[in-house]
């Protein structure tokens, strides 16, 4: 089922899904067809894939050891490429829900706007007819003044998102479907996601071919049959290479260890902050209704139903903003396991190498 990042109460009819729609799939499509930075990784994943490795001849470990080192320096790239679709691909997913989210907010402003203005129309009617006064009226317009330049920020910051989405993505902005978590490809557990990211994000995994590419180093340096003074020295030197790049390897697995658990609690708060925001959206609505009947019978001042009005607008801002939070840590959860790629949300590579 979609997650729907729109004012479910509200319904921001700007934002629902069409025909017509740009869908967060297409967007991290484009995203990675015009990235200069994936098309050039991609490029360099390919040719060095590509590239012709020594024949080995049975019983020549040097020559064996040698092709070792072309294929693991290959996979190191591959690994290097994978770290580039994190970054593009999160990039792109915060880009989308950025501007969808801002989208979301510009419409709440402007139907707030649509409201109080409105109040303050029947607020005059009743000053005419006697039954308000000057300061209902005065309250209403400035609550209203106050309402035009919370629109006028909304306004600036949609088009900020606007300009940001077309720089990320290459492509402007059409009208942008409702998105989806990414929560049916992340590991079910905190602990599971630890040892996914342990082992296989691209940082850990490129780690570990550059232990294999210093061990493999050593190895050759090792097997040279005519050693001197400089031979030796490069040995000692291949050695410590080894040393550094293990210690590197066990910095990148506790990072990655670390960088999980702190996204897992963001993902997870924002899963509770969407509950909280809702029942909070259904509690202000109803708190508003209150206020707006005793109003009518004299009970409450205009200022409280404004006061009301406000708070129900900035519980749906934080729907909206929770909802906008919910899934981006849900992609920013999968880029921290290492599974943020193409593959795994069916983007081909070839097709942004163009």
């Amino acid at each position: 089922m979609k997650f729907i990042l729109s004012l479910l109460l509200l319904c921001v009819t700007t934002l629902c899904c069409t025909a017509a729609s740009d869908m967060l799939d297409q967007a991290l499509l484009s995203a990675s067809q015009n990235s200069p930075l994936l098309i050039a990784q991609c490029a360099l994943a390919a040719a060095t894939t590509d590239t012709p490795v020594p024949q080995t001849l049975d019983g020549d470990d040097q020559a064996t050891d040698r092709t070792r080192l072309a294929e693991t320096s290959a996979a190191a790239a591959g690994e290097a490429l994978r770290v580039a679709e994190q970054t593009i691909l999160l990039n792109a997913v915060a880009a989308y829900m950025d501007l969808l989210r801002d989208g979301a907010l510009l419409e709440l402003q402007r139907r707030n706007f649509q409201v109080v203005a409105e109040s303050l129309r029947v607020t005059l009617e009743r000053f005419d007819a006697g039954e308000a006064v000057r300061t209902d009226v005065t309250q209403g317009e400035t609550h209203l003044t106050s309402v035009r330049a919370m629109v006028a920020r909304a306004e600036a910051q949609y088009a900020r998102s606007r300009v940001t989405y077309g720089r990320v993505i290459g492509v402007a902005a059409g009208k942008l479907a409702p998105a989806a978590p990414a929560d049916r490809l992340i590991p079910r557990s905190l602990v599971d996601s630890i040892e996914v990211g342990r082992a296989r994000h691209p940082d850990v995994v490129g780690a570990a071919f550059s232990v294999d590419v210093a061990l493999l180093q050593v190895k050759i340096h090792e097997a040279s049959t005519n050693r001197g003074g400089a031979e030796e020295r490069s040995i000692r030197q291949a050695k410590e290479t080894l040393a550094q790049r293990r210690i590197d390897l066990d910095t990148a697995r506790d990072r990655a260890q670390a960088n999980v658990v702190a996204t897992w609690g963001e993902w997870d708060t924002a899963k509770s902050r969407v509950l909280a925001a809702q029942a909070l959206v259904v509690a202000n609505e109803i708190g508003l209704n209150g206020q707006r009947e005793k109003a009518r019978s004299g009970e409450r001042s205009t200022l409280d139903v404004f006061d009301a009005q406000q708070e129900l607008v900035e519980a749906r801002i934080a729907l909206v903003t929770g909802q906008h939070d919910r899934v981006v840590t849900s992609y920013a959860l999968l880029a921290a396991v290492g599974e943020l790629n193409l593959r795994k949300l069916r983007i081909d590579c070839r097709s942004a190498v163009r």
